[in-house]
């Protein structure tokens, strides 16, 4: 699965390719693509896997590597309830 994102068009305010390439943040592996049908040329970007988890088990996920992994009793409850209404 692929994320399409077409460029603005060329105006004075607007920003050339090789200018947006140059702040794409690192670690992105997309590239620019040109065909016929688009003016522009269209910056395309791998879509990574989806997450499954809930809400919920997102903010205790979260919570639990904040404390370091390893939670204690005390320390469990409160996350329990912080993360009660996710």
């Amino acid at each position: 699965m692929v994320l399409l994102t077409a460029l603005a068009g060329a105006t004075n305010s607007s920003p050339s390719a090789a200018q947006v390439l140059n702040k794409t943040p690192p670690g992105l592996q997309g590239r620019y693509i040109t065909s016929p049908e688009f003016p522009n040329p269209i910056y395309v970007v791998p879509i990574g896997p989806r997450d499954t988890r809930t809400p919920r088990q997102r903010c205790l996920d979260a919570e639990i590597a904040k404390v370091g992994g390893s939670a204690s009793p005390l320390a469990q409850a409160t996350i329990d309830l912080k993360c009660s209404q996710r």
